[in-house]
Parts: structure tokens; C-alpha cells; sequence
């Protein structure tokens, strides 16, 4: 924690060892914690670059986290608040300083985050007119996502001077984060596609799932082999029921075929049933055979009950705005036809 109690510290290094101790926990003086807010407030009304005005800003609220006692209102937040829009391009994007001509879509994401914490710092209301005009950056900055042949979303960085090249996951990531910051202390609403943010949502759920968006949407996927692991024969797996283990006797679905893919041999669950939430279900299977004659020589086992988990899901509130959550995962569930 030297990094906080030295006023020599880079303010980069003041906000990674803010972080680390909001993590874990050590105690630090009150009159530490306000000798570095009086440094970042300084530094956030003479900053000139935006990285400066993002670290302090964003070594602010982390001190308002871990001390709440100690003052962080900004005396002059429109000041601050036009400093960093003075930056905006008509694209969308941002300039790192008033000295780099580049434009980077990565630092439009820092921006909004930075001009989020302005505003939950000013000590009067933030000129509303000033707001609309990045609420419309933020429209035009969409305008530049690309997008996956599997409906996937991101933003992609080019190179920019001076600074270290991003990939898209922390371009897209930085994005989010500085939209979802600027949102939640603004009223209205940014008026972005509820498909884009699904499709952003595919990217981020796809990061380091093998196969594609399709298979990680779709994880309940059942393989049906015999006990000695030969083919099984010609089957259709059904979906008998499935319940939410809280509420056994209320069905969320009822009777439907798995769809089956010949390349891979398995039997999956093509769509993602609206009425599931985050929880923990039992879905009933069965496998019934499409040769009477195979009923001769395999024995299916019944009914098998096969539990679900389910811990995130991802909804799309209206046209406009859509909210995201994390994860979707569903287990995989197996069911072996033993060959008599």
C-alpha cells in the first residue's frame, strides 16, 4: 500500500492500489484517504489527457467505497464534464488528449466511464443539454460495432498513437463498461438496438466456449450410445417434462422432441424456453426407438431425470433497451441405451 501514501505516486498506481485494497480490506487512515482525494480532485480539474481524468476519477469512487465519510464532490464537475466531451469525435469515438489527433474507440469507453463518475460527483446538476450530446456520441459510436457471421457483436480498436493496442474483447469490454456507468446516472434512455446488445451479449458468453454461439446457447445436448459405446440405433429423445425442483408439480414444458445433428450425433434442445429463470430444474428424457424390432434387442431404461442449472439468462426488454446478465449454462445430461 506505499503506492497510497506517497504523493508521488503515479495516478495510475493510486488506482490499481485502491482497487487491490478494496479487495483486501487493510486498514488505511481516514487522513490518508483524504489527503489522496484532495491530490485527485486537483488533478481532475487540471488534468490534461483523458487517461489522467479516468484514473482520478475512477481513484475517487474507490475511495468513496472504502471511506464514505471522506468528500469527493467535485466543486466544478462541468467544468471537468466539458474537458473530457472537448475530446468526442463526430464518430463516436474519442481522443486520449487535445494533442493526439487519433480517435480511439477504446478511450470513448474510459470517457463515459470517466464522465459517469463526474456526474455522481458534481455538487450541482450537470448541464443537461451536455448530456444529450454524448447520449448521441454513444448512438454514433454503434454505429461502428462489427459483427460475426454467428450474430455476435464487438468493437474492434485501430491502431492509436502514443497508446498500446487493444483487442476486442478489452475494446469491446471498455465500451460496455463506460455505456452501462454513463446510463446508470442518467436519466432517459440511449436509444441502441435490443439485437446489438443481445448480439454483444453472444460475444462476451462465447469467449473461450469451444464451438460456436449456436452450441454454447444450446448446452443441453444429450449423447446416446450403448454401455459397450457403439451407435446407438435410429432414436428420438424426448423432453417428457421439465419442473423447477422449487416448484415440482407446475411443468415449465411438456412433451417436446430434442432436435437431432448427424455430424455430431447429438440430440439437443433447439430453443431457450422464455419461462426459465435462473435455478435449478429436473428434465424428464425418455428415448423412444424408431424400429419396433429394436425393441428386441435394447432396452431404453425408462425415464431418465437429468438436473439443470441454470445461472444466468439474457433478456431483451424492448426494441431499444435490453439488460444483460452474465452467463447462461446448462449441464450436459447423457443418457446410455444398454444392450441386452
Amino acid at each position: 500500500m506505499e503506492n497510497l501514501g506517497s504523493s508521488s505516486s503515479p495516478l495510475k498506481d493510486v488506482f490499481y492500489a485502491l482497487k487491490v485494497n478494496g479487495i483486501l480490506k487493510c486498514k488505511v487512515d481516514d487522513a490518508v484517504f483524504k489527503d489522496i482525494a484532495s491530490r485527485l480532485k486537483a488533478t481532475v480539474h487540471d488534468a490534461s489527457t483523458l487517461l489522467d481524468v479516468y484514473y482520478s476519477v475512477g481513484s475517487l469512487a474507490l475511495i468513496k467505497d472504502q471511506a464514505s465519510n471522506v468528500d469527493v464532490l467535485l466543486t466544478d464537475a462541468n467544468g471537468v464534464f466539458h474537458s473530457i466531451k472537448a475530446l468526442n469525435q463526430s464518430d463516436g469515438r474519442w481522443r486520449y488528449s487535445s494533442d493526439n489527433p487519433d480517435s480511439s474507440t477504446y478511450a470513448a469507453g474510459l470517457a463515459l466511464e470517466a464522465l459517469g463518475g463526474v456526474i455522481s460527483f458534481a455538487s450541482s446538476e450537470i448541464d443537461q443539454n451536455k448530456v444529450s450530446i454524448v447520449k448521441n456520441g454513444i448512438v454514433k459510436l454503434f454505429d461502428s460495432i462489427e459483427k460475426y457471421d454467428d450474430g455476435a457483436f464487438y468493437f474492434d480498436e485501430k491502431s492509436v498513437r502514443g497508446s498500446e493496442h487493444q483487442g476486442s474483447l478489452s475494446t469491446t469490454s471498455s465500451v460496455v463498461r463506460g455505456v452501462a456507468a454513463f446510463a446508470a446516472v442518467t436519466s432517459g434512455k440511449i436509444n441502441l438496438p435490443g439485437d446489438v446488445i443481445q448480439g454483444l451479449a453472444k460475444f462476451f458468453l462465447g469467449i473461450g466456449i469451444p464451438g460456436d454461439a449456436k452450441d454454447f446457447f444450446n448446452q443441453l445436448k444429450v449423447k446416446v450410445n450403448t454401455v459397450l459405446g457403439s451407435d446407438a440405433p435410429p432414436l428420438t429423445v424426448k423432453l417428457v417434462r421439465a419442473f423447477s425442483t422449487g416448484a415440482k408439480n407446475s411443468a415449465i414444458i411438456e412433451s417436446k422432441e430434442l432436435q437431432y445433428d448427424q455430424e455430431s450425433g447429438l440430440h439437443f434442445l433447439d430453443t431457450l424456453l422464455e419461462n426459465v429463470d435462473v435455478g435449478t430444474y429436473v428434465f424428464v428424457l425418455e428415448i423412444v426407438l424408431h424400429d419396433s424390432e429394436s425393441d428386441k434387442v435394447y432396452a431404453t431404461g425408462g425415464q431418465i431425470h437429468v438436473p439443470i442449472y441454470v445461472t444466468g439468462v439474457i433478456k431483451v426488454g424492448s426494441a431499444e433497451i435490453a439488460v444483460l446478465v452474465p452467463t447462461l449454462r446448462l449441464t450436459y445430461g447423457r443418457i446410455i441405451v444398454r444392450n441386452l
